[in-house]
C-alpha cells in the first residue's frame, strides 16, 4: 500500500495530462453524417416549369468536428438551385446546388442534379363573339 503513494506528485501530474490529452483529441474528432435536405429552386425562367418528377430532397454528406455536426438540423438547411442561367435552347442541365447558411468548419459533399425544364403550355381562351342585330 505504501508503494501507491510513492511519487504521488508525478502520478497526479500524469493523470491530469491524460485528461487534457483525452479532451483535446475528443474535440478534434471528425464525423461524417448523411442528411436529406430540401431543394429550393430560384429564378425559374418565364414560360417554363420544372419537371414535376424532380426530387424534393437530396442526400448530402456533411463532415466536420463532431460537436458541430451533431448541432446540424436538416430542416434549417436548403440546397439552393439558381436557374437564371437556363435558356430556351437548353432545357436540361446538370447543376450542383449550393447550401446557404453553412455553419463554419463544416464541409458538404453535394451530388449533381439533372434539371429538366418543360415549356409551359400557353393558356388558350376561346371567346364567342355575338353580333348584335338591330
Amino acid at each position: 500500500m505504501k508503494r501507491w503513494f510513492e511519487n504521488w506528485e508525478l502520478k497526479l501530474m500524469a493523470l491530469v495530462l491524460a485528461f487534457i490529452l483525452w479532451g483535446y483529441v475528443g474535440s478534434k474528432q471528425v464525423l461524417q453524417q448523411r442528411m436529406n435536405i430540401k431543394i429550393e429552386l430560384r429564378n425559374i425562367p418565364a414560360g417554363f416549369m420544372v419537371d414535376p418528377h424532380l426530387q424534393s430532397r437530396i442526400p448530402v454528406i456533411f463532415s466536420g468536428r463532431k460537436r458541430d455536426i451533431l448541432k446540424l438540423n436538416p430542416s434549417q438547411l436548403n440546397a439552393v438551385i439558381d436557374l437564371s442561367r437556363m435558356s430556351r435552347t437548353r432545357q436540361s442541365m446538370k447543376i450542383i446546388p449550393k447550401i446557404l447558411q453553412m455553419p463554419q468548419g463544416i464541409s458538404a459533399e453535394i451530388p449533381d442534379i439533372d434539371i429538366h425544364l418543360l415549356l409551359m403550355p400557353t393558356p388558350t381562351t376561346s371567346a364567342t363573339i355575338a353580333r348584335k342585330m338591330k
